[in-house]
Parts: structure tokens; sequence; C-alpha cells
């Protein structure tokens, strides 16, 4: 390796390069061109990424969904109370929000129409009240007359009965015995006629004979008619002692059915009267200066007028929300898409009041799904809730949000078929 060296400080000296070391060599190998071998792996790689593409594309289905807004309603309605006239508010039992039992106390109010409905009712109250308390007395002694008295008779009845038992039974005995008599008389009667015919005897032991037989069969026939008549009055009395019992159970029977009438129609116009006051007010309390109003069902008071006002006729007393009610979705679509949905189809709800990216969907299926149109000339469905998830114990009646039901799958090169064909039908037409 050779140096250039000049003298530092001199006038003439000159920089000159400076080799300092030999970098290349002849005998070294070049490196060989891969251009064409890179080009070739990379349209191996992009024939194999497209035809990836195109087999996943074909394969692989993509969920169309359509979107709606619903909102939630529950299976019972808003309990809802108001009047066609003015009432006043004279106190309030329970505030906004409270969770009522049913029968709780609400409100008092008053106001005419108010004191004419109680006064009816009370006034029923108090004739059923009487009645009950006197009129019914009065029925249930008569009744209670008349059952004795038929008992009476049926108790006569059974002793003019076993009067002709016993009767019959001694008569039997009489006549068995008079039978025998009878019988024997006969006997001599004829031995003797045929003695006297042979004039064995006198005519005047036969006539003996012939008295005794006409006593004996005298005495069976006047015991026997004897116990025919006796037989006789028995029946009749005990015919007319049925007529008697007869009677007084009929009598019996009409003075129960009066008192049961009276009572039934006592019953039925306290009954009307309760069931007007309920038809206006609802579950009621009849109190000395007004009428106490309750909660028709358990649930939460959304709504309850101001104490101390007058609330003008249609204005809202109160308002409840029942607390077992079972939630739905209401939403409705459009007649272009009616056929792509049917009953048990999966729903996903997105309830706008909780983002669904923080607290999830809320699952559904189709319930209900009406065959005709509403106003607007939408389908009206209901979407059951199958799983309310992380929002189970938020959600309530009035809220609000957007559902996606599936309406069908295609494969990736389907939509972009569709769009094509969509393009050119239009084009064409």
């Amino acid at each position: 390796m050779e140096t250039s060296r000049f003298e530092p400080g001199s006038a003439g000296a000159m920089l000159e390069p400076i080799q300092i070391d030999d970098l290349y060599h002849e005998d070294d190998v070049p490196l060989a061109d891969v251009r064409t071998s890179a080009l070739r792996l990379l349209v191996y790689a992009g024939v194999g990424l497209t035809a990836l593409f195109v087999l996943l594309g074909s394969a692989i289905r993509i969920p169309r969904y359509y979107q709606e807004a619903f909102v939630l309603k529950g299976t019972q309605q808003e309990q809802v109370r108001q009047f066609s006239y003015p009432v006043f508010v004279q106190e309030r039992y329970a505030e906004v929000g409270s969770v009522l039992e049913a029968g709780a106390p609400l409100v008092k109010i008053n106001a005419p129409e108010v004191v004419r409905a109680v006064e009816a009712y009370e006034t029923a109250r108090q004739r059923r009240r009487l009645f009950e308390s006197t009129e019914q007395a009065v029925y249930q002694a008569q009744i209670e007359t008349l059952q004795l008295e038929e008992d009476r008779y049926r108790e006569a009845i059974a002793a003019y009965e076993e009067q002709k038992r016993a009767g019959w039974r001694l008569f039997v005995q009489q006549r068995d015995k008079l039978t025998r008599l009878a019988e024997q008389a006969r006997d001599r009667y004829e031995r003797e006629r045929q003695l006297v015919e042979r004039q064995f005897i006198s005519r005047e032991q036969f006539r003996e004979a012939e008295e005794a037989r006409i006593v004996a069969e005298a005495d069976l026939a006047l015991l026997i008619e004897a116990r025919r008549k006796e037989v006789a009055d028995l029946d009749a009395q005990i015919t007319q002692a049925s007529l008697n019992a007869a009677i007084a159970a009929r009598q019996r029977a009409e003075v129960e059915h009066e008192m049961q009438r009276l009572a039934q129609s006592y019953a039925l116009e306290e009954e009307q009267a309760r069931q007007a006051l309920l038809r206006t007010y609802g579950p009621f309390e009849v109190a000395p200066d007004g009428l106490i109003v309750k909660a028709p069902a358990a649930g939460t008071l959304s709504f309850v007028a101001e104490v101390g006002r007058e609330l003008p006729a249609g204005s809202l007393l109160y308002k409840t929300l029942p607390s077992a009610t079972a939630l739905y979705a209401q939403a409705s679509i459009s007649p272009q898409r009616i056929g792509f949905i049917d009953v048990d189809d999966p729903v996903i709800l997105k309830v706008a009041t909780f983002p669904h990216y923080e607290w999830g969907v809320v699952e559904g299926r189709i319930q209900a799904l009406s065959v005709t149109p509403d106003t607007d000339g939408r389908y009206p469905f209901e979407v059951a809730i199958t799983d309310a998830g992380r929002l189970a114990p938020y959600l309530s009646v009035g809220m609000t949000g957007e559902l996606a039901v599936e309406l069908e799958r295609k494969s990736f090169f389907g939509y972009v078929f569709e769009n094509v064909r969509r393009v050119y039908f239009s084009a064409v037409r």
C-alpha cells in the first residue's frame, strides 16, 4: 500500500488521495438476480389469496338485518282513574314512586256525584241490614211454626200407621179364634143335622146347635166389619193428616221463598250500588266526609293528583303501573318486508336507554304477527322477550329502542350480484 507524504508547513504542499485499503477483489462472486423468482412468488400468493377470497365469499353466509323502532309494553296496562265531572281531592295517602299493595289507600275525594253514589250504597246497605235484623226474624219464626205444624202432622200419621199395625195384630188373633169357633159350630151343626134326620136327637137339641153356628158366624162377621171400619177411619185420619202436612209444607216453602226473594232483592240492590261505585272509582272505602279510593292492584304509583284542589272533568286522579306484568316489544314492518318475517323468528332488541355496547342486547322471538295493516299501511307485530340479560332488572313499560330482525342470509358475491342485477334492471327498464 502506497502513501503520500508532505512536509507540514511547506508552501508547495498539496493534498492527495490516500488509498487506505483495497476492498475489491476481482475474484469476488457477484449477487444473483432474484427479481424473476420474487415476481413468481408474488403471482402465486396473489392467486392463492384470490382463490381463498372467492372460496370464503361463496361459502360464508352473511345475514341481512331489518331494523325498526320498538316500544316496550306490558301484558297488564297501566291503571288510570279519571272522571267525567269535577272532583275535589281532600287527602293523599301515597306519593309518586310508592310501591303499593292491592287495596292500599291512595286519595280521598268528594263531589256531589260522589255523595249521591255513596248515599245510594249506604241506603241499600241499611235496607239489607234492617231486613236481616227484623223482617227476616219474623219470616224465620213463621217458618219454624209451620215446620212444627208439619212435624206434628207427620207424627200423627206415624201414630195412625202404628195403630193400624197394632189393630191388625189384635184383629188377626180374634179372627183366628172366632174362625175356629165358627168352624166348630158348623161341624156340630152338620153332625146334629144328620142325627136329627135319623131321629137320634130331638129338634130342640138341633136348634141349639143351629143357633150356636149362627152366633159364631155372626161374631166373625161383626169382627171383620169392625176391623174394616177401624181401618177406614184410620185411613181417613191419615189422609187428612197428610193433607194438612202438605199444606203446612207448602206454606212453609212459600214463606221461605218470599224470605229468600226479599233477601236476594236487598242484597242485589246493595251489590248494584257497590258495583256502580267500583266501576266509577275502583276499590273504595266509605269515609264520613268523602270516599277513599284504593289501589286496584299491586304496583307502583306513577301519578297522583295534588291535594286541596278541584280536578276538572276528564283529569287524571292517579295512575299506577302493575308490578307483575310481562313485557313485550311492539313494532311494525312495511309491506315490502312482511314476507321476510314469520312467527317464532329470533329478534335482537337494543334499548335506547342502555347502550348495547356496554349493557348488551335483549333477545326475543316474534310471538304475534298481524295479517292486516294498520292505519299507516304497516303490519304490527309483537316480540316476546326470551333473554333480557343484564337489563332484566331495569326494563319497564314505555322504553324504546331499535330491534333487528334477520331477513335473509347471502354470500358476499350474492350481495354483489344483487347490486349488479339491480343496476342492470334499473338501466334496462
